[in-house]
């Protein structure tokens, strides 16, 4: 990966890495100007988008931007996110993304194009949705409007570059937006929530018992007590209830 950069550029690119390595509310976007302008600046997008999946609701939830009004988040979060066809395209490459490899002319004719892009003027996109073990963690979207030039490679070489530093972000996000399992199931005992909480991020029992320091065995032993306790027949399950907050288990 070759990058030409100039030194106000390269300064944005430390600021950038070094300001996602701070805890940084779920809004940043909004809440941290001068990482959102240096975001913009670097890579000389008109519009920045975040947004949050929620696996179990299947939708996208906490969506802001900015270059654009906020009304075109609140736009996509109650309406065209149902609607649109490049999303579910790019969220299959699990890299960075130019948009207009993914799709083709007959986007044009939808009314998520006529009635929601050409309405903001964002026709050009450069969008990663960032997946660990299975599960998506966040996302961003860069998009330029009809008089700005297309994004090439240099923004998604860039892109390339961040990427680490923003999955990072997203996962310590992701983590930090969980409810605490241990409250949310009672009956569980610590270890068995250790083992649900590591299950519910793609780990295998393998990983599991080189992570607590405990043998396959007594992994799958937990995970048994944890199914019976919870009422889930399998891990995929187990998964589904714990990353939605909005269900517990009550006893009697």
């Amino acid at each position: 990966m070759t990058l030409d950069l100039s030194n106000p550029d390269m300064n944005r690119l430390i600021e950038i890495f070094q300001a996602l390595q701070r805890p940084l509310r779920n809004d940043w976007l909004l809440s941290e100007p001068a990482l959102a302008q240096d975001l913009q600046s670097l890579f000389g997008a008109d519009f920045i988008g975040s947004s949050r999946w929620d696996q179990g609701s299947g939708r996208f939830r906490d969506a802001h931007c900015i270059g654009r009004d906020h009304s075109m988040s609140a736009d996509y979060e109650k309406e065209f996110q149902f609607c649109d066809p490049i999303t579910p395209l790019v969220r299959r490459t699990g890299q960075p993304t130019l948009v207009r490899e993914v799709i083709d002319h007959s986007i044009r004719h939808t009314p998520y194009w006529n009635e929601y892009r050409l309405h903001y003027d964002t026709v050009d996109g450069l969008d990663l949705h960032v997946v660990v073990c299975g599960k998506e963690v966040g996302d961003i979207r860069f998009w330029r409007g009809r008089t700005s030039p297309p994004f090439d490679d240099r923004e998604r070489n860039l892109l390339r570059l961040l990427e680490p530093a923003l999955a990072a972000f997203f996962q310590r996000e992701d983590r930090a937006a969980r409810p605490n399992i241990a409250d949310r199931f009672p009956e569980l005992t610590r270890r068995e929530v250790q083992v649900a909480s590591a299950v519910s991020s793609g780990a295998s029992d393998y990983a599991i018992g080189r992570l607590l320091g405990i043998s396959i065995w007594t992994v799958r032993t937990h995970l048994r007590h944890v199914f019976t306790k919870l009422d889930v027949p399998n891990r995929t399950a187990l998964a589904g209830l714990v990353d939605r907050p909005d269900i517990s288990v009550q006893n009697g």
